[in-house]
C-alpha cells in the first residue's frame, strides 16, 4: 500500500472511529457502569440519524439544535427501555429487544420511508475542511469522553458504578438502584444516538437499516481495547472503549483493502468479537479483581 492510499485510509479510520467510539462510550455508561447489556443503540443509533435527517431536510433549524434533539430522542428511548425493566420487571435482554423492534418501526414513522438523502443541507461538516477533519473528529468524541470521566468521578458517577456491582449497597445508602439503571441507559442511548446524527452527516444520509449488528461492533470495540488497555481504573476503562473502537475500525478498513467479500464481513466480526473475548477472560482470570464496571459477559 503506497503513502498516498495509506493516508486517507488512515483519515477514514480516524473520522469513522471516532464517530463510532461515541456509542462504545454508550455502552460503557449502559453495560459496564449498570450491567444492563443494551439492545436498544441498535435502533436508537437510527433514531438518531432519522431525527437529524428530517430535522436539517424539512425544517430550517440549524445543525448544532438539529444534533442536541437527536440526542434527547435517544435519551427517551433509554427511558422507555429502563422502565419495561424497572417498572414493568420484564429482563433486561427483553426489555431492549422490545424497545429495539418498536423504534424500528418509528424510524420508519419518522422518516417516511427505509432512507433519507441529505441532499443539498447544509451540515456541521460543511464548516470543516477536508484534510482536518479527522483531527477534528478526533477532539470532538475525546471532549465528550472528557466530561464523561469527569461525570464519572463524581459522587453521582461512583453511584452509578456500584448499582452494577451491588445494587444493595445503593439500596442501603438510600438510593434506589433502578433510579441509577434509568439515568444510565438514558446517557447510553442519548450519546447512541447523537453518534447517529454524526454518521448521518458522514455518509449523506439516514437508512432504517444502518444500525443493523451495531452492538456486535460496540462489543468488539471495547473488549479488544480491555484486552489491549485493562480498565484498572475511570480513566482506562475509558481509554479502553476509545482505543478498541480505533483498532476495529482498523481492523475492518484492512479486511476491506484485502479484498474480503462484504458478504464474510460479519464472519469476521464475530471471530474478532471471539478472539477478544478469549483474551479478556484469560486476563480476568488473574486480575479480575482489578477492573472497574461489571464484569464479564
Amino acid at each position: 500500500m503506497s503513502i498516498n492510499e495509506l493516508i486517507p485510509m488512515l483519515g477514514s479510520v480516524l473520522e469513522l472511529s471516532s464517530i463510532y467510539s461515541i456509542v462504545t462510550l454508550g455502552l460503557v455508561f449502559s453495560f459496564r457502569m449498570v450491567g444492563f447489556a443494551d439492545l436498544t443503540i441498535e435502533s436508537s443509533f437510527t433514531t438518531g440519524a432519522a431525527i437529524y435527517a428530517v430535522l436539517i431536510t424539512q425544517t430550517s433549524i440549524s445543525p448544532l439544535i438539529a444534533l442536541t434533539l437527536a440526542g434527547l430522542a435517544g435519551s427517551v428511548a433509554g427511558v422507555c427501555t429502563a422502565l419495561l425493566h424497572v417498572k414493568g420487571h420484564i429482563s433486561r435482554l427483553l426489555s431492549g429487544i422490545i424497545m429495539m423492534t418498536i423504534l424500528y418501526s418509528v424510524n420508519l414513522q419518522i422518516m417516511g420511508k427505509g432512507n433519507l438523502q441529505l441532499v443539498n443541507t447544509v451540515t456541521v461538516f460543511d464548516a470543516i475542511p477536508v484534510n482536518v477533519r479527522p483531527f477534528c473528529m478526533v477532539l470532538f468524541a475525546l471532549l465528550i469522553y472528557a466530561v464523561s470521566f469527569l461525570l464519572l468521578k463524581t459522587h453521582f458517577g461512583y453511584l452509578l458504578r456500584t448499582c452494577g456491582e451491588n445494587p444493595s449497597v445503593v439500596e442501603k445508602l438510600g438510593y434506589r438502584a433502578g433510579g441509577f439503571v434509568i439515568l444510565g441507559l438514558v446517557i447510553s442511548n442519548a450519546l447512541t444516538s447523537l453518534s447517529g446524527a454524526v454518521a448521518a452527516q458522514y455518509y449523506g444520509y439516514s437508512d432504517v437499516g444502518m444500525g443493523t449488528g451495531l452492538i456486535v461492533a460496540v462489543f468488539a470495540a471495547l473488549i479488544l481495547g480491555e484486552s489491549v488497555c485493562s480498565p484498572k481504573s475511570i480513566f482506562r476503562l475509558l481509554a479502553a472503549a476509545f482505543i478498541g473502537s480505533i483498532l476495529y475500525r482498523l481492523a475492518f478498513e484492512i479486511g476491506l483493502r484485502m479484498n474480503i467479500h462484504p458478504w464474510n464481513l460479519r464472519i469476521a466480526v464475530g471471530l474478532l468479537l471471539a478472539v477478544a473475548l478469549v483474551l479478556k477472560q484469560a486476563i480476568n482470570r488473574k486480575h479480575s479483581k482489578l477492573f472497574v464496571g461489571v464484569g464479564g459477559i
